[in-house]
């Protein structure tokens, strides 16, 4: 009986362990293998460093957008369209040359260019998960090419390509969109030249200060908008049903994107320095933009996960 009950205990704390730890999918483009495990939970202060890369700028901006014929139906522009054409002269800079454009291709024939993600080291980059694990196109893709600081033919930085690819759990299965995240780890450090964005979890009390979001859409040009955030929203529907917590939630806001802008970064500066990455954009419904909001588990994901 105690031996039963010795087993049945084990079970359990197995599960609890398995619960607490952030699971995710990857795939490896170099041998066509998909791997299935966990992130190793480390613990930190919550906030993570960028780098400028080679050489230091400021923050100056940008040039008017010009208008753009865009579709009655686009719900992701909220009256007038507030984004800006980054300058030329401004891509070179940090943080503008860690955001890069990606090109993605697939099995069935499939190629979306300019979609959005930024360098969180000198050979990975964060995105969305739609923009990589793409279930109805196959899965994943075939390649994708990275260009840090794009803007239209103009690749100032070259290009990479990616050689291993990662998802979370939730999305990889079920479509989760507060955990609507993936990783891609290029063939080139080329983040020891542009740079790298730092990120952080923010507060609740910090989910309505002002941002900037920076990234594409509509074409492949660099475009950043700026304004306050409007709260964060639960998505979780068994938590709704249920009353369970949970710290999948998504940001929320009514700056100006478009469906390109996907993976773009949502930085906020704190104390007067240049900002970290506190979510990623990811889609909009009739009301607001949306982001993933980066918590203790949607940072394990990429922070420590043992693919890389």
């Amino acid at each position: 009986m105690l031996k039963k009950g010795m087993i049945l205990l084990t079970a359990l704390l197995l599960c609890l362990a398995a619960m607490g730890a952030q699971a995710a999918v990857s795939y490896d483009q170099q041998t066509g293998t998909e791997s299935f495990g966990e992130a190793e939970e480390t613990a930190w202060n919550g906030t993570q460093d960028g780098s400028r890369g080679e050489e230091n700028s400021n923050w100056e901006l940008s040039l008017p957008l010009e208008a753009e014929n865009l579709q009655e139906d686009v719900k992701a522009i909220f009256g007038a369209d507030e984004r800006m054409l980054v300058s030329d002269a401004e891509r070179l800079r940090w943080p503008y040359r860690a955001v890069v454009a990606l090109t993605t291709s697939f099995s069935n024939g499939k190629t979306y260019d300019g979609t959005t993600g930024f360098m969180i080291g000198p050979n990975y980059v964060l995105t969305c998960g739609h923009c990589i694990y793409h279930h109805d196109d196959g899965g994943w893709p075939t390649k994708v090419v990275v260009a840090p600081g794009r803007s239209g033919d103009s690749r100032p930085y070259g290009t990479t390509t990616s050689v291993w690819l990662s998802c979370m759990d939730e999305w990889y299965y079920d479509r989760d969109i507060c955990c609507d995240l993936a990783l891609i780890k290029t063939a080139d450090p080329i983040g020891n030249t542009v740079g790298w964005l730092g990120y952080s979890c923010p507060e609740d009390y910090e989910l309505e200060d002002y941002v900037r979001i920076i990234g594409y859409g509509g074409d492949t040009r660099m475009k950043v908008v700026r304004g306050y955030l409007s709260g964060t929203v639960n998505r979780d529907f068994n938590a709704i049903l249920y009353g369970t917590q949970t710290d999948k939630e998504l940001i929320r806001y009514k700056l100006d994107t478009l469906p390109g802008a996907s993976g773009s970064p949502i930085i906020k500066a704190y104390d007067g320095q240049d900002g970290y990455v506190i979510g990623v954009n990811r889609g909009h419904d009739d009301s607001y933009n949306y982001a993933v909001r980066f918590t203790k588990h949607t940072v394990d994901f990429f922070r420590d996960y043992f693919g890389k």
